[in-house]
């Protein structure tokens, strides 16, 4: 198969997952009906005056304008018809529990999350890297075995935990505390305070890489061509580097795979121990808040970026492996 074929049948199937999960999301809050219908009913309930029936008739009528202004009132089919429309157009709503329309909140909430999660996603992954290739060259070695030791002790701390113990530790000790966070122009205790929950981040990730790599460079450190390189004096840099060549599509691939949902994660768990307005502190309030709009949003932003990425790991693969290709 050509690779701009795979691609193609890659983009499709892409498409169609995005919008099958989102259409799974929609039907698990559309047929269970809105959560906050009762919250408005009780709502109006503390506010209608009269007699009974002229208490219902304001019940109902308060129940029904909310419906209709939320397009509750129109049949399953025609809602998620809209509902696919709107998503497909960026066009989600309004947000209940945050100013402004789902997209301007969830635009607002971005930036907090990926000034730490991609510094500290990269500085894990090459850290780890780098140990787990270290660690399989050192064999049997001390210093191997403790690399493995300590990047496998420091993988079970919860991430909750450490961010705390960073908070108290180095947060109390420069004043980075974990509240104060003010719309506009970042001032730079706001850079340095996002170092921590980016170690936190790059704790997890350091983890999953030293693994994975330490496993391809076991697997392939008694090829003829590693054993080629050593005979020829090299370094243990250019060794590693040999190593990694080959080892890098499926490194890749089960880096990705096993990040993923870690990261999601860790997303929530380090803005709320941390305090930050980010995506995942936004997606998290949207949930308590029963703001179906946001929450729809948020899924509909992870779902994207999940499939996104594995669509690039797979196009990436077949560009660096063409007998990928062959197979399909």
């Amino acid at each position: 198969m050509s690779l701009r074929r795979r691609v193609l049948r890659r983009t499709a199937f892409a498409v169609l997952t995005v919008y099958l999960v989102c259409s799974v999301s929609f039907l698990l809050v559309a047929v269970p009906g809105d959560p906050n219908t009762g919250s408005v009913r009780q709502a109006a309930a503390m506010e209608a005056t009269g007699n009974e029936s002229q208490r219902a008739a304001q019940i109902e009528s308060q129940v029904e304008a909310y419906r209709a202004a939320n397009n509750l009132d129109e049949p399953l089919h025609r809602r998620y018809i809209r509902w696919l429309v709107d998503i497909s157009t960026l066009s989600w709503g309004e947000a209940r529990s945050a100013p402004g329309s789902v997209t301007d909140a969830i635009a607002r909430a971005a930036p907090y999350t990926l000034v730490y999660l991609v510094p500290g996603f990269l500085v894990g992954a090459a850290l780890g890297v780098a140990s787990g290739v270290g660690s399989a060259l050192a064999g049997r070695r001390p210093v191997g075995r403790l690399t493995s030791t300590a990047t496998y002790l420091l993988s079970g701390v919860p991430n909750f935990y450490l961010a705390a113990v960073l908070l108290v530790l180095v947060g109390s000790a420069f004043g980075w505390d974990a509240t104060g966070w003010e719309p506009g122009p970042w001032p730079a205790k706001y850079w340095l305070r996002m170092a921590l929950p980016a170690a936190v981040t790059a704790t997890g990730t350091l983890a999953a890489a030293h693994r994975h790599a330490r496993a391809n460079a076991l697997a392939r450190r008694t090829e003829d061509y590693v054993a080629h390189v050593t005979a020829t004096g090299a370094g243990p840099v250019d060794t590693a580097r040999h190593l990694l060549r080959p080892a890098a599509v499926p490194l890749l691939t089960l880096l990705y795979g096993d990040l993923l949902a870690a990261l999601v994660v860790t997303v929530y768990v380090v803005e709320y121990a941390f305090g930050i307005p980010g995506f995942g502190a936004l997606s998290y309030g949207a949930i308590r808040a029963r703001d179906v709009p946001l929450v729809l949003g948020t899924t509909f932003v992870i779902v994207l970026v999940g499939v996104a990425g594995s669509w690039a790991q797979d196009v990436l693969h077949a560009v660096l492996d063409p007998r990928v290709r062959e197979d399909d």
